[in-house]
């Protein structure tokens, strides 16, 4: 379950990978062994550790079932799948206390931003922690993210890092920074520049046009949520004269709900369910809300009518899931866990 860290480039520290990391990141087995004199144990399933010398840095091989040996070897070719050990020593620069949105914000380079996100409920020995800090980051400044950081927040206070914070180092493959291009759910609702006024464009593809009413008079908001785990994230379309009296003049409400497996989704009447949207394994329902009562401000009588000249024309508002990629139009009678309220 996922939330946004959120980056700045300003006031950001002078942070890199540390000199450890750039000699052993993409060292093969045998060169590992010849260079150290050690050989790696067997870590967890297939996975095998190397203690790199004078570090508290280790390096992590994937080694392959021998059916001879009824278990996993490595041979002198493997490379590695990660480095892990504290931040200090996977990174230079790190030298106080720091909100992991301040590290994120470090780690930005100019074309390519770092990108964070909050996760929570690993609990496997793959992870760092049942709460971690997971920063895509563009090392080498080509404009493309080539490291993924992972750090523990199971001891942190308010998402704050140090030098001592248990950490996991990996390069991102090619294949991995295609699967990274995905659009996590605090990026649904970025934006791409649209054709025409009436048109609102997002990055995943779908279009939102408004009614011709509409243009001018709305503005629009989004939230995701919960906090620290969140499930979905909204647009919230809204009557631009309540909105800035109270935040009040809801006009629609368009939702991205992560499903878990297993779990059912509780909808109102009101809410209409457009398809699923998948990617990395995981997916995503899409879901028209409309008010269940009118929003604008009580006492309003001019307020009133703004907010009733715009909601008259709602049946009017055109969701465009056309040019989404792996998005399948479905209705809430096609998914089995949609429960409504």
């Amino acid at each position: 379950m996922l939330a946004a860290c959120g980056n700045s480039e300003n006031g950001a520290a002078q942070i890199s990978l540390s000199e450890t990391v750039r000699g052993y990141e993409a060292m093969s087995y045998g060169e590992f062994r010849e260079q150290t004199g050690k050989d790696a144990e067997l870590y967890h399933a297939d996975r095998f550790i190397g203690e790199i010398p004078d570090s508290s840095l280790c390096i992590i091989y994937t080694g392959k079932y021998d059916e001879n040996l009824a278990g996993y070897t490595l041979s002198d070719g493997d490379v590695p799948i990660r480095m892990e050990g504290a931040l200090g020593a996977l990174l230079e620069g790190i030298d106080r206390e720091m909100s992991v949105t301040d590290l994120t914000a470090a780690l930005s380079k100019s074309g390519a931003e770092a990108v964070c996100e909050l996760s929570e409920g690993a609990g496997t020995a793959y992870y760092v922690g049942d709460r971690y800090a997971d920063i895509q980051f563009d090392s080498d400044r080509d404009g493309a993210y080539d490291r993924r950081l992972l750090i523990s927040l199971d001891d942190a206070a308010e998402e704050e890092v140090g030098a001592d914070s248990a950490a996991w180092l990996e390069m991102i493959s090619e294949q991995a920074a295609e699967d990274s291009a995905d659009i996590t759910i605090s990026r649904f609702w970025d934006e791409e520049t649209a054709d025409d006024e009436h048109t609102l464009k997002f990055i995943t593809g779908l279009e939102v046009i408004l009614p011709d009413s509409w243009i001018g008079k709305t503005v629009y908001d989004v939230e995701t949520g919960p906090k620290n785990a969140p499930a979905s994230t909204t647009l919230i379309v809204s009557e631009k004269t309540n909105a800035e009296a109270d935040g009040s003049g809801v006009l629609c409400y368009l939702t991205f709900y992560l499903h878990e497996e297993g779990e059912e989704q509780y909808l109102f009447e009101t809410d209409r369910v457009l398809g699923l949207y998948e990617q990395s394994g995981k997916q995503y329902v899409l879901v028209l809300e409309l008010p269940r009562e009118m929003m604008y401000v009580e006492g309003d009588a001019e307020l009133r009518a703004n907010y009733e000249a715009l909601s008259a024309y709602t049946d009017l508002l055109q969701i465009k899931t056309g040019e989404m990629s792996d998005f399948t139009e479905c209705g809430a009678e096609d998914l089995e866990w949609v429960v409504y309220l």
